[in-house]
């Protein structure tokens, strides 16, 4: 974990998703901490190697987990942010941290994502929004 401090700190990053993380249970919490910054992470709970997200946020951002919108096997995470002073054009932003597996069908995460911005945006009708992560052809037709 120092050098991923390092490089935030180096290049003044507010927030970095990070997928195939390899995180799991077994590995204790503050061994994920980075100083300055608030770790959420969503941790493979099968016996399954690799896999894993996270999303590391500056500690004075202003943000929420919208844990709701996680639906595993699905391996998303949904930030809400929300500055004291925004643009009337963008009230909230919506971030989104996507690794989707090679053997998941790419309808379900693809259906997963439209989901959640439909359900964000309808709440908030002036959402910018940020998808990052490993799509893994996800958006490929067949």
């Amino acid at each position: 974990m120092y050098d991923l401090y390092v490089t935030l700190q180096q290049f003044d990053v507010d927030s970095a998703c990070l997928t195939e993380t390899w995180l799991n249970s077994a590995i204790l919490p503050n061994l994920t901490d980075v100083t300055g910054y608030i770790t959420y992470h969503l941790d493979r709970s099968d016996s399954r190697q690799g896999g894993g997200i996270a999303v590391v946020v500056k500690n004075d951002l202003p943000c929420q987990l919208l844990g709701d919108r996680c639906k595993p096997p699905l391996e998303t995470l949904w930030l809400l942010f929300r500055r004291p002073r925004m643009s009337r054009s963008m009230t909230h932003l919506l971030m989104g941290c996507i690794y989707h597996l090679p053997s998941v069908a790419s309808s379900a995460m693809v259906a997963h994502i439209m989901e959640t911005l439909d359900c964000c945006s309808k709440k908030y009708p002036h959402l910018g929004v940020i998808l990052t992560g490993d799509f893994n052809n996800c958006m490929t037709l067949s």
